[in-house]
């Protein structure tokens, strides 16, 4: 216990520093980066407005040249004096620059710091096209693997009109001195880390200062006048900020884009500090606040240990127990509280003895009667069986013995009896045929529940061929169309009776029509299987279906269509005790379709209940 509450203190105390660590460590990141974001920009401005500021004062530069020029008829002169050439070499040499030349209209070369230059036709140059009308910079550009800049500009008559055109060439020394020249801003021990790359509008790099690895993509890099971080150069992280040339007063710039980057562990080794100091913090202030918690754990944990070891006891079954009920701290409230508890359990084990004792007896005496009722329903089982045997053989004597009679009757008085005494022989011989019927489908209904299943997978397609076989000699003017069946889980010596009282009534029920159409079918829908026997005789009201199945009920004339009432009912017993249903659908005078269903198959058997 003293362990956990230590543990517990130290972790509670651990995990409240973490997260202030984290969220001033945050605030603390979040503030560095603004600030080095804001002067990796400005630097990143001071060197797009440098490179801007440099080439429009060699753009005014050169137009006061060629204004001199123009002043002095450079162009009119045939000779091209030395004092020309002179002016031009100083100039070049003065500024730094590779080339210096002088254009008349025609886009020849009349003067040039580089005599192979002379004469040349530059006429389809882009900087001479444009520098007749106007100063012009071009964009950077690389010849013989060496990176250009052109400055052109017009070279004034003194009649107002453009003699040609000065052209001067600032090259990558120049472009390389002039980087060298910036003073960027950034603290001293971030200078040395800092990388500047300056690219053309095209995306071309121009130059770059200290550069250890590949220049950023200019289409992946953050956008003009932003910053971001991630990884670059091989996976080193990165703060890159960007900025795009915004001219120099009346000189609009070219649009050179300034990328500026520092590596994340420089820009933020501030915060990376600041968060393993605070880590140190937390980590000790955990030991501190451990050892707290275990020093007064005995203090805090004692009475709860008191506590839980009574609760322990009364779970085991102790009911009498020295708790300490003085006092008004938690301790001694809960004290209290559990001797209530304690008391209210004796009570309600006591009330629930009595009521157990109680139930136990009241369970003795319905078993008792249970075991009553039982008996005695076999003994009425019993005798009712005995009962239906007797009836059955007691009722068939007397019955054989009058229809006996009255065939003697009519055999050996059919001379001397009227025509009407033979038709009443006749009647009392049929009734007595008809008792005979009736009570053996009793009997054999009766018997139904007694008799177990013999269950297997049964061919019913060779069921119902063996039930119309085996009635050829009163069916045989019948048609009957028998349509493959599934197999199905069942008894098919109980099926066979099935088929032959549903087959028999569609033949007795359509044996007034001209043509008899009977059809046995069958479809299967999940785990059972739906058999059906349908034809074209009388019908029936589908009002009174539900009437069908019930024993001695007929929805027809027994002078119509004879029979016992009993058959439908023992095809309802048999189908029930197989787990399926039977029905029937009907109109009158439009045939009638009886169902039945049944188990599909082995997977089914489990179901089944034992008592089937």
């Amino acid at each position: 216990m003293r362990a956990k509450i230590g543990l517990a203190f130290g972790t509670l105390a651990l995990v409240l520093l973490l997260i202030a660590g984290y969220v001033v460590s945050h605030m603390v990141s979040q503030r560095i980066e603004t600030d080095i974001s804001a002067a990796m920009l400005r630097a990143a401005r001071l060197v797009s407005f440098t490179f801007d500021r440099e080439i429009a004062e060699r753009q005014r530069d050169l137009q006061a040249l060629a204004a001199l020029l123009g002043e002095q008829k450079a162009l009119e002169s045939s000779t091209h004096g030395a004092n020309h050439q002179k002016l031009l070499q100083d100039f070049n040499t003065r500024y730094g620059l590779q080339h210096l030349a002088l254009v008349d209209r025609s886009g020849k070369i009349r003067i040039a710091t580089n005599t192979q230059m002379l004469g040349r036709d530059v006429s389809d140059q882009a900087w001479f096209k444009n520098g007749l009308a106007a100063p012009h910079v071009s964009d950077l550009h690389n010849a013989s693997a060496a990176r250009y800049l052109d400055i052109a500009v017009p070279v004034p008559s003194a009649t107002g009109s453009t003699d040609g055109v000065l052209v001067a060439q600032l090259w990558e020394p120049w472009v390389d001195s002039l980087r060298e020249r910036l003073q960027l801003v950034a603290p001293p021990d971030q200078q040395t880390q800092l990388e500047v790359f300056v690219t053309a509008s095209d995306g071309r790099l121009m130059t770059s200062h200290n550069s250890r690895g590949t220049p950023p993509n200019a289409a992946k890099g953050p956008a003009p006048g932003s910053c971001s971080r991630g990884a670059s150069d091989g996976g080193t992280p990165y703060l890159t900020c960007a900025v795009l040339g915004s001219g120099y007063k009346d000189f609009a710039g070219l649009g050179w884009k300034v990328t500026i980057r520092l590596p994340e562990s420089v820009a933020f080794s501030a915060a990376e500090s600041l968060e393993g100091r605070i880590a140190w913090i937390g980590i000790l202030a955990a030991v501190f606040f451990g050892a707290v918690g275990w020093l007064f754990a005995d203090r805090i944990s004692e009475p709860i240990t008191a506590m839980a070891k009574a609760a322990d006891r009364i779970a085991s079954g102790e009911r009498e127990l020295d708790l300490p009920l003085a006092g008004k701290d938690e301790t001694a409230q809960l004290a209290r509280s559990l001797s209530s508890l304690l008391a209210k359990l004796r009570q309600d084990e006591a009330a629930l003895v009595r009521t157990n004792q109680m139930l136990e007896a009241r369970v003795a005496e319905r078993t008792l009667e249970l075991e009553k009722a039982v008996a005695n329903l076999q003994d009425a089982n019993t005798d009712l069986d005995r009962f239906a045997s007797m009836v059955s053989h007691d009722l068939l004597a007397p019955v054989r013995a009058m229809r006996a009679f009255s065939e003697l009757l009519i055999m050996d008085f059919a001379e001397t009896l009227p025509p009407e005494a033979q038709r009443l022989l006749k009647r009392i011989d049929q009734a007595g045929l008809d008792m005979s019927n009736l009570v053996n489908a009793l009997h054999a209904l009766s018997k139904l529940g007694q008799k177990p299943l013999q269950k297997e997978l049964a061919d019913m397609t060779a069921i119902a061929q063996q039930t119309v076989q085996a009635n050829l000699p009163a069916w045989n003017n019948k048609s009957i169309t028998i349509q493959p069946l599934p197999s199905a889980l069942c008894d098919p010596g109980m099926v066979r009776i099935v088929f032959d009282n549903l087959i028999g009534n569609a033949v007795k029920y359509s044996q007034r029509e001209a043509a008899t159409e009977i059809v046995v079918g069958s479809e299967t829908s999940g785990d059972m299987h739906t058999y059906w026997v349908t034809d074209n005789g009388a019908g029936f009201d589908p009002q009174y279906a539900h009437r069908l199945f019930q024993i001695f009920q007929r929805l027809h004339s027994a002078k119509d269509y004879p029979g016992t009432g009993v058959g439908l009912a023992i095809v309802a017993k048999i189908v029930s005790r197989h787990g399926g249903r039977v029905w029937a659908e009907s109109a009158p005078g439009e045939g009638a379709t009886f169902y039945f269903s049944l188990p599909a198959g082995p997977a089914v058997l489990e179901s089944i209940p034992p008592s089937a």
